[in-house]
């Protein structure tokens, strides 16, 4: 799986006050215990990315009917030409702003 983020305006630190708390109780997670998280996610996610793609389009369509979106699903399986090969990414998001973007390839 890959994500991409791409931000089209200036990060301020006002931004992100409100995901400190997220932050700081990662912070305190240990090196071994981030890498064995992070090994076990990898391999759920690399054996069928499927599940995964479904569930944030399922997921982020579920948020933005209940109003409580910060990512809108701008696109799913968007069709690309790479090589002179076609392929789909499998989702876009954008903020509402849509300063943000964040492609998913799974």
């Amino acid at each position: 799986m890959m994500l991409l983020v791409c931000r089209t305006v200036p990060l301020y630190s006002s931004h992100l006050s409100k995901y400190s708390k997220e932050e700081e109780s990662l912070g305190r997670m240990s090196s071994n215990e981030a890498e064995r998280i992070a090994t076990s996610l990898r391999k759920v996610l690399n054996t069928h990315g499927h599940g995964f793609h479904y569930a944030v389009v399922r997921r982020a369509d579920q948020l933005l009917r209940s109003d409580r979106a910060v990512w809108i699903l701008d696109a799913a399986e968007f069709p690309v030409v790479g090589g002179g090969q076609v392929t789909h990414i499998d989702f876009i998001l954008r903020t509402r702003s849509g300063n943000t973007v964040l492609i998913g390839e799974c």
